[in-house]
């Protein structure tokens, strides 16, 4: 797992910046560094909970969904 780190970290760099802000999510550096960290962290955990493709690929868009909504990224905390 360490040895393959690096390649996820430049896998979710090449294709989470752009995303990131082509949406328009919040443009703090703080938000983004810890949408970087907490994806991450998600993904693996999803990946490494559930048994196949198809059901990490379902619960991992629905959790990361939920995550936005709730943790200020697309709504502003202070509406």
């Amino acid at each position: 797992v360490l040895g393959e780190l690096p390649e996820h970290c430049a896998f979710t760099l090449v294709y989470g910046v752009p995303i990131y802000w082509l949406a328009g999510l919040n443009s703090a550096p703080d938000r983004f560094l810890l949408n970087f960290l907490l994806a991450r962290c998600m993904a693996l955990f999803v990946a490494a909970a559930l048994p196949t493709l198809q059901t990490s690929s379902f619960m991992g868009n629905a959790l990361f969904t939920v995550f936005y909504l709730t943790a200020g990224f697309v709504i502003s905390l202070e509406n």
